[in-house]
């Protein structure tokens, strides 16, 4: 049986799912993206392609040029040429770069550091070990992970890598070349055994030292949750000895490797800059060191007007595929500017003062000034950075949400903010607990719960309660004073 039925479907054509897919990617994605278009796709070259036309001849076509779209505020601009707009100024930022010196992502992208296993190797040479142990230890090696850990049975790491299983004295030596390479504690099959081979290559108070030792070997709970009488009553010491004991754990790496890089971690690199000048005027431009300089080639769009060449239907569909991927390229750059102007102009408080003047800030309210989607401006601000004299900021670093009940227009971050400097200037044998931060924000006109303050502290902050702080500050003080005496002895 044969039925009619009317109805609405919404289909994505493949040029609005190339032009979806270009706003979520990151610079450095969206270069390599480019890469394989230009390998895939004879009909688009690089502005510096030695067989492509000169910038004169085809000046129209390159899809890098700067989006001109105007800001709304009269108190915003956007310029467009890159000599006049200098982000590295001796305001801040990243740093400060001499006036003759150009950024170029070829210095921000920085040398990675040497591999863990590398640099473990590279000891174990220079050591001048026994073959027998040399191969033993560099087969530990390749078993530790990049925290620094052996996490298998060294018994068994030695039988897959070298085929039998090791003498035990012979193991026991290579265990002990291995825990003696640095970084110290690397090699250890536990967190308590990775302290250990720290404190062990301390200097200084030899009492305090196997104090703290015992205390991570047997009571490393009671470490944790910083239970100082339980562990007073555990080690037999003074509550002294075991806040000395545990100040000195603190300065302990739980993960012995951090200090090494295993693999090249991703670079934020600045899609936006952001700057006010002498007028007290913010100008927004595109980073136009990472904007993609590519364009049709001129070559086989003359080549497609040869009379030979018009039923190349092939080259024709590849033509029509660089102009939609040139025109989702511009778009991606109109729409990063927009957003961008759109973000600053709300935002012009934080330019100005920091943190503590965040205004809140949403997707919908954005979306809503430059006539898009919610979802569109979240793939816009996602892996997008923006360089500014405090510092380089993600865009959705600047999305806040408004909190409590007393003042207008007072953002999470702000109280956050807000929170912090409080915690920063009390007094440390008094400090304020989350009800005394509640009041004192309260005195500000944001009426914040005790919970929130809490919450903020701990999970966005990471500072620990008053009473913690009281302690630390107590330690400091204690620590103080012994070095003074020492250095008076």
């Amino acid at each position: 049986m044969m039925e009619l039925r009317l109805g609405q479907r919404l289909a994505m054509t493949p040029q609005l799912q190339q032009a979806i897919q270009l706003l979520q990617l990151s610079s450095l994605e969206l270069d390599q993206e480019i890469q394989k278009l230009l390998e895939s796709n004879p009909m688009l070259e690089t502005e510096d392609d030695p067989h492509g036309l000169s910038d004169q001849q085809d000046q129209g076509n390159l899809a890098s040029e700067t989006p001109q779209t105007p800001l709304e505020s009269s108190a915003m601009e956007s310029r467009t040429n890159a000599a006049e707009f200098d982000p590295w100024d001796e305001s801040g930022g990243l740093g400060h770069k001499s006036s003759d010196t150009e950024w170029s992502l070829e210095q921000t992208l920085a040398t990675p550091e040497a591999d863990l296993r590398t640099h473990l190797l590279e000891q174990l040479d220079f050591l001048k070990l026994e073959p027998p142990v040399h191969r033993t230890a560099a087969a530990l090696v390749d078993a530790i992970d990049d925290d620094g850990y052996l996490r298998d049975d060294p018994r068994e790491v030695c039988q897959a890598i070298l085929g039998a299983e090791p003498d035990p004295a012979l193991l026991t030596q290579a265990m002990a070349v291995l825990h003696s390479l640095e970084p110290a504690g690397v090699g250890a099959t536990s967190l308590p055994e990775a302290l250990i081979l720290q404190l062990r290559r301390l200097d200084g108070d030899a009492e305090l030292i196997e104090i703290a030792i015992q205390a991570v070997s047997h009571h490393l709970e009671l470490v944790g949750r910083r239970r100082i009488g339980a562990l007073r009553k555990e080690l037999g010491c003074t509550e002294a000895a075991v806040c000395d004991a545990l100040a000195l754990i603190e300065t302990l790496q739980p993960r012995p490797a951090s200090s090494l890089a295993t693999s090249q971690a991703p670079y934020a690199v600045p899609d936006v800059f952001v700057r006010q000048d002498s007028r007290g005027v913010w100008q927004v431009e595109l980073n136009s060191e990472i904007l993609p300089k590519v364009r049709v080639s001129r070559y086989y769009e003359r080549l497609l007007q040869e009379p030979g060449m018009a039923r190349c239907e092939t080259m024709r569909h590849q033509l029509q595929e660089a102009r939609w991927f040139l025109k989702s390229l511009r778009s991606r750059n109109e729409t990063l500017l927009r957003v961008a102007q759109c973000i600053v102009q709300h935002q012009k408080a934080f330019f100005e003062r920091g943190d503590a003047a965040m205004r809140p800030l949403v997707l919908r309210d954005v979306a809503a000034e430059v006539g898009m989607h919610e979802s569109t401006i979240s793939r816009v601000t996602t892996s997008k950075y923006l360089q500014c004299s405090r510092g380089l900021y993600e865009f959705k670093y600047f999305f806040s949400t408004h909190v409590g009940t007393g003042a207008d227009d007072c953002s999470s971050t702000a109280v956050q903010a807000l929170i912090r400097q409080l915690i920063a200037n009390e007094e440390p044998d008094r400090p304020l607990s989350d009800s005394a931060l509640s009041k004192a924000l309260a005195r500000q006109g944001i009426d914040v719960a005790r919970r929130t303050v809490a919450k903020y502290r701990e999970e966005h902050l990471g500072l620990p309660p008053s009473a913690e702080r009281r302690q630390a500050a107590a330690r400091g003080r204690r620590l103080g004073q012994a070095k003074g005496e020492k250095n008076q002895d």
